[in-house]
């Protein structure tokens, strides 16, 4: 199995056994994310996705992973029979397009650079190709201390992990938020007018319900051409007959779900957690492996955007 289909085949036997929970953050020992042991911030993307899974799947209560390297190094054992999971990095390359129309690679910038080229020219193309490595949570390791139980839960800082304890300070801190209006029975983005209409409030079952609808159809406004231009030059409307709207959909649920760890809200339920809606991304998945971490990557820039004042 190649990386697409391996964190695929997590994502979906995670949406088959949990189905919308998957997305839920796991309420562990001390509520902190999963945390890098190396760099001691918090995953982002599918990699907090996949280990916050295992951290409700496996009932870990520390939220910190370790590489094998790193547990030798800090003079540690791993517990027998204990396996470990998979975390995701891309690696960047680049191409330059000759005079003859053939393609020349480079590994990385540096070589690049040193034929004169740069990541910013029109004939440069990037690419990037996903890999893996395995880590270790300290509950299976023996010997290695746990840093986050020696500090106070406090902002993770360089992450989007912080903690908002206002939902709608998210929605006040957005730059170029769309335009925001109540009323009607449905909750839907318009990149034409840069526009979220969403029912009045009193129509959801809780507060929390309504700011995950909220998050959710910030995310889709972050597509637009003034910000992160994810749609296409001639969309208006999403169109939920074709591919671009499913993945589109599983970016913003994703990025809604983020905002829904940071803030820590606790919606209750929504029409979006049908099981009908669930399978048809179990569905969608399988047949395109590679959407999972392509949405996830989007989802973390929009959530980045909408985070940074």
């Amino acid at each position: 199995m190649n990386v697409y289909e391996i964190i695929t085949d997590k994502v979906v036997k995670g949406l088959e056994k949990k189905g919308a929970d998957w997305f839920k953050p796991w309420k562990g020992g001390n509520d902190y994310p999963p945390m890098s042991y190396g760099s001691r911030t918090a995953y982002k993307g599918i990699n907090y996705f996949m280990l916050n899974y295992e951290m409700g799947v496996n009932g870990y209560t520390s939220p910190v992973f370790i590489t094998y390297k790193q547990m030798q190094g800090a003079g540690g054992e791993l517990k027998k029979e204990y396996t470990g999971h998979q975390v995701v990095y891309w690696v960047v390359s680049y191409s330059v397009t000759c005079a003859n129309g053939k393609k020349k690679y480079y590994p990385n910038e540096k070589a690049l650079k040193k034929v004169g080229k740069s990541v910013h020219d029109k004939d440069v193309e990037t690419h990037f190709s996903p890999r893996y490595y395995t880590v270790y949570n300290l509950d299976d390791v023996e010997g290695v201390e746990d840093f986050t139980q020696a500090e106070k839960k406090e902002v993770v800082e360089g992450t989007v992990f912080e903690k908002i304890d206002d939902a709608q300070i998210v929605w006040n801190n957005y730059k170029k938020a769309p335009s925001l209006k109540h009323g009607g029975t449905r909750a839907f983005y318009q990149p034409a007018k840069h526009h979220i209409q969403m029912p009045i409030q009193d129509d959801f079952i809780s507060s929390d319900d309504y700011y995950k609808v909220l998050f959710h159809e910030m995310i889709h406004s972050t597509g637009h051409k003034s910000i992160l231009n994810r749609f296409t030059e001639n969309a208006v409307e999403y169109n939920e007959g074709k591919e671009e709207y499913s993945f589109e959909e599983l970016v913003a649920e994703l990025g809604a779900m983020f905002l829904v760890s940071v803030t820590g809200i606790e919606p209750k339920s929504d029409n979006r957690n049908s099981q009908t809606y669930i399978n048809g991304w179990i569905k969608h998945l399988k047949d395109n492996p590679k959407h999972i971490l392509f949405a996830s990557s989007k989802s973390q820039k929009a959530v980045d955007y909408i985070l940074t004042k």
